[in-house]
């Protein structure tokens, strides 16, 4: 019998092969030497043989009452899911942005074709974005979607739906009729932005609080609501809370060293994951957000010109993006890419050098 893990679903290089006997089985497990897949393969090959061993003269036991893992193993994987110990105090991404805008008000916070917005021009935006949508009843746990193109309104929106302490559902404008009709029926929101909001100057601009919200806003509460791509079935909404983002978005900086010399351009659609990142992670650390005008991603001409008279430094590109990346980096090299996973290897450069592969595999 032979149970080979190669295949679509796992892109493990690792084999097992099992040969029984009247005197017992031998396993045999096929990986690379040297890598952590055999390390991986050699506590694969231990687990089996304590099953075997186990369940020698136990007909009828049952198998998930097994213990597969010596204390070796079992030491080795919670060290590997725990990672390292970090603490940070509680906070919503609501916090991180204020925060950074109290310390550098004058600082650039978005660069958007002609546009180009402090961190007090977005911060009181925001703010007025926020009382306009606690006027109209949105609050905690409420959803928003909002169905923009990638410009500073976007940013401005987003933020205030997070100040608001309301659910941020990002949605791509461009999506089929019918995958926008799914999401929006599926995501139950109270409201449904599809331009951006025109009247805001009459709001304040102070900075929301929970005296002023329809409901207080916690570190637990949803942040935003993201949906799949969809591509194994119906897109499926992810629900993620303030707290472990933003104890995220905190250690980034620290781990990254990220300041407002260190631009990063938003190459991803509004409605990827990775659009957190840009808009909250970015403006949290106090970086400077640069958007690249509509189409701009696939010009090589303008990205190139954009990288070099913005001093990009990282980046987050769609894989398709990063055909032309290596090109446009040699005016501008970027301490930081990620990129779609297919492409990622071709892209990421420093100075001319590989970056190393924890940053390369940072957001694929």
């Amino acid at each position: 019998m032979r149970y080979d893990l190669r295949n679509n679903l796992t892109q493990l290089p690792l084999g097992f092969m099992v040969e029984f006997a009247r005197t017992g089985a031998l396993i045999e497990a096929d990986t690379p030497g040297g890598d952590p897949r055999a390390r991986l393969g050699a506590s694969i090959a231990r687990a089996l043989r304590r099953a075997a061993e186990q369940r020698a003269g136990r007909a009828g036991h049952r198998l998930g009452r097994l213990a597969l893992m010596g204390d070796r193993d079992a030491d080795s994987l919670r060290e590997v899911s725990h990672g390292q110990k970090f603490e940070t105090a509680p906070k919503t991404l609501a916090d991180l942005v204020c925060e950074q805008a109290a310390r550098t008000p004058d600082a650039l916070a978005v660069v958007y074709q002609s546009s180009r917005l402090t961190y007090r021009d977005i911060n009181e935006a925001s703010n007025r974005m926020a009382h306009w949508l606690i006027e109209r009843g949105i609050g905690s746990e409420d959803r928003v979607a909002v169905l923009l193109d990638k410009s500073a309104d976007l940013v401005v929106t987003a933020l205030g739906v997070a100040k608001a302490g309301a659910v941020y559902v990002p949605v791509d404008p461009t999506y089929p009729q019918d995958r926008l009709a799914f999401i929006l029926g599926d995501c139950d929101a109270k409201l449904v932005l599809r331009e951006p909001v025109g009247e805001l100057p009459g709001y304040r601009a102070d900075d929301p609080t929970d005296a002023d919200r329809v409901r207080p806003l916690r570190p637990d509460n949803t942040a935003y609501l993201i949906y799949t791509s969809g591509t194994t079935g119906l897109p499926k909404g992810v629900a993620v809370p303030h707290r472990p983002v933003a104890e995220y978005f905190v250690w980034f900086k620290g781990e990254y060293a990220r300041r407002r010399r260190r631009p990063a351009a938003a190459g991803r659609l509004a409605s990827f994951d990775v659009s957190i990142a840009e808009i909250f992670g970015m403006l949290g650390c106090g970086a400077r957000m640069v958007i690249p005008r509509p189409g701009g991603l696939n010009d090589i001409g303008y990205l190139t010109d954009l990288l070099h008279a913005e001093g990009i430094t990282a980046n987050a590109f769609r894989a398709v993006t990063t055909r032309t990346l290596p090109v446009a980096a040699r005016r501008q090299p970027m301490a930081h890419v990620a990129a779609g996973a297919h492409r990622r290897r071709a892209a990421a450069r420093r100075g001319g050098r590989q970056v190393p592969r924890h940053v390369r595999r940072a957001a694929a």
